[in-house]
Order: structure tokens, then C-alpha cells, then sequence
């Protein structure tokens, strides 16, 4: 997260220095360098997958399908994902979720 900020500051002000940045931020500037040239993991590139299937869904469904119905439909289509993982990207991709209460 650190370093993503860094990342778009640089993008805007080209000319305050990197360790500046890094000083502020309380990392290593080859901690950054290291985290910018970082291959995608397996689960990076899984959730992005997964985030655009959320994100179609969140459409045919008129923006009604909470997370655990959409884990259940996600599942009859041989996705390997939990409902809270469904939860957690959601949010990333900015849509909001359903959510049902019980009525007690």
C-alpha cells in the first residue's frame, strides 16, 4: 500500500526524489524498486480474473446479488473462491454488495 502511493505521487511530481518518498513513508527504496519490478503472483492474476467474472455478474444481476449468492453462483461455474473472498473484491472493483438481514 506504501508503496502504490509512492508509485502515483512519482507519476505526478517528477521532480521531489525518491528517497524523500521513501523517508516519508518509512521504506526502503529498494524495498520499493523491488515491489515494482515484481512479477504478478498466481493470486494476483486469479483475483483479476475473478474481479472482472464479480464484476459482469454484478451487471446481469441489476446490482441485487449479495456476496453469498454470487459465491454460489460463482461455484456452479467452477470457480474456486470463498464468500468472503468474493466480499473482499467486490469493494476493489467499487461495487456494492447486498446486503440481507434477517428479520428478527
Amino acid at each position: 500500500m506504501r508503496f502504490a502511493f509512492i508509485d502515483a505521487e512519482r507519476a505526478l511530481s517528477i521532480e521531489i526524489p525518491l528517497r524523500i518518498y521513501c523517508r516519508a513513508m518509512r521504506v526502503t527504496r529498494a524495498g520499493y524498486w523491488a515491489w515494482k519490478w515484481r512479477k504478478p503472483t498466481v493470486r494476483m492474476c486469479y483475483d483479476a480474473q475473478l474481479g472482472e467474472r464479480i464484476e459482469q455478474l454484478f451487471e446481469e444481476s441489476g446490482a441485487s446479488y449479495g456476496s453469498h449468492r454470487m459465491h454460489q453462483h460463482l461455484c456452479k461455474e467452477s470457480f474456486m473462491v470463498g464468500r468472503r473472498r468474493v466480499a473482499r473484491l467486490a469493494p476493489s472493483k467499487l461495487l456494492l454488495l447486498r446486503l440481507s438481514l434477517s428479520f428478527r
